[in-house]
C-alpha cells in the first residue's frame, strides 16, 4: 500500500522533509472537518436549518448528534457535504451562495494563518519538523480549497465554486420546495 511504501522510504533514509506527505494526509480529515462546520455555522448565521453534515463517503462508520443535526461520518474521509434548509426565501439565492463559499473560506483562513506564521518563507533544507508539519497543513488547507472552488458536480451534488455561482441562477421555487424539507 502506498503508506507501507513511504513508511520503507522513511526507513531507508530518513530526512524530516520526507514526513511532508504523511503530514498532509493527517490534516486532511481536520480540514475536512472545519470545511464542513463552517458550511453548517454559515447555514445557521443566515437562520437556515442544517439537518445533516456528512464526512467522506462509503460505509458510514459513525452517526451521532449534534443539537437537531444528524452527523454521518462515512469510511472514506475525502470530501463531505451539509444539507441546509432556507426558513424563508427572501434572500435565498445569496444566502445559499454565502454557505457554499464558507467551506472554502474557511480553509483560506488557515493558509492566511499559516502563512503569516511561517513569514510567507517557501520551504527551505533543513527546516524543522514543526516547520514541516505547518507547511503540509498549509497544503492541505490549499488543495482543499483548490479541489472545492472547481466547478464540478459529484453523484448530484456541487462542488462549492459550482454551488456559489448556481446559488444565484436557481428559481425560486427550488427555495420554496426546501421551505418543507425536515
Amino acid at each position: 500500500s502506498f503508506i507501507g511504501l513511504v513508511i520503507a522510504d522513511l526507513a531507508q533514509s530518513f530526512s524530516p522533509s520526507k514526513l511532508a506527505v504523511m503530514f498532509v494526509l493527517a490534516f486532511w480529515v481536520p480540514m475536512l472537518v472545519l470545511h464542513e462546520a463552517a458550511h453548517a455555522l454559515a447555514a445557521r448565521s443566515v437562520g437556515w436549518h442544517v439537518s445533516e453534515i456528512v464526512l467522506g463517503f462509503g460505509r458510514e462508520l459513525l452517526r451521532f448528534r449534534i443539537g437537531n443535526t444528524r452527523v454521518r461520518v462515512r469510511a472514506m474521509p475525502i470530501e463531505g457535504y451539509v444539507v441546509p434548509s432556507p426558513d424563508t426565501i427572501e434572500g435565498a439565492r445569496v444566502k445559499q451562495a454565502w454557505i457554499y463559499a464558507a467551506g472554502p473560506l474557511s480553509e483560506l483562513l488557515v493558509c492566511w494563518m499559516v502563512g503569516s506564521a511561517l513569514d510567507w518563507q517557501l520551504p527551505a533544507p533543513g527546516d524543522s519538523i514543526g516547520r514541516i508539519a505547518l507547511q503540509s497543513l498549509w497544503v492541505a488547507a490549499a488543495l482543499g480549497t483548490l479541489c472545492t472552488l472547481m466547478p464540478y458536480s459529484t453523484r448530484g451534488h456541487p462542488s462549492d465554486g459550482l454551488g456559489i455561482f448556481a446559488s444565484l441562477l436557481v428559481p425560486s421555487e427550488s427555495f420554496r420546495q426546501r421551505l418543507c424539507w425536515p
